[in-house]
């Protein structure tokens, strides 16, 4: 008999790009109860990388980074063909509105200031996400399940913190994780 997980749809993909840890970890934490598959990326280079052989269904993308700005990494992958449909969601101290007319003609489609509103992160994570997955070509759509017992990215610290809506609780659990994410180990 076929496991009823095996007839679920794919868990829908999000990207967080930040080179800061903490907001990562913000963000992991708020997302974690929310049936999204996360990858974190710690700046352009991480996120190009990931790219390079898993689809999101949507990247939350800081703009102010070291190297290559969120706004370059944003335009450049307006510029390339299936990357290009991938909703961005600009993560920004920036709030003026000459940032945010930058912002959308580098190719965001939306806007989240900082610091994080968590619902407001949740509910932008969720509308997108409902508005339609990107459409992904063969080659790179083949969504890869997890057994969360064991490839759980975030360890047995966030499965235990999981049931607790407050993200300090969760973001605390998930802090040394996260910082292992980013740092690629």
């Amino acid at each position: 008999m076929e496991s009823k997980r095996n007839n679920l749809r794919p868990r829908p993909r999000v990207l967080a790009v930040d080179d800061e840890p903490a907001n990562l970890t913000v963000i992991a934490a708020a997302l974690f109860n929310e049936n999204y598959e996360l990858r974190l990326a710690g700046g352009a280079v991480a996120a190009r990388q990931i790219l390079t052989n898993w689809l999101p269904d949507l990247m939350l993308l800081d703009v102010m980074m070291p190297g290559e700005s969120g706004l370059e990494l944003s335009a450049g992958l307006r510029r390339k063909p299936m990357l290009d449909r991938i909703p961005i969601v600009l993560v920004t101290a920036l709030g003026a509105s000459d940032h945010r007319t930058a912002g959308l003609a580098a190719g965001a489609d939306d806007f989240i200031e900082k610091p994080i509103d968590i619902d407001e992160l949740i509910g932008r994570t969720a509308s997108w996400i409902a508005r339609g997955r990107s459409p992904a070509p063969a080659t790179i759509s083949e969504r890869f399940t997890s057994d969360p017992t064991t490839d759980d990215p975030y360890g047995a610290a966030a499965r235990e913190a999981s049931g607790k809506r407050d993200v300090t609780t969760l973001a605390a659990a998930m802090a040394a994780v996260t910082q292992r994410s980013v740092a690629g180990r």
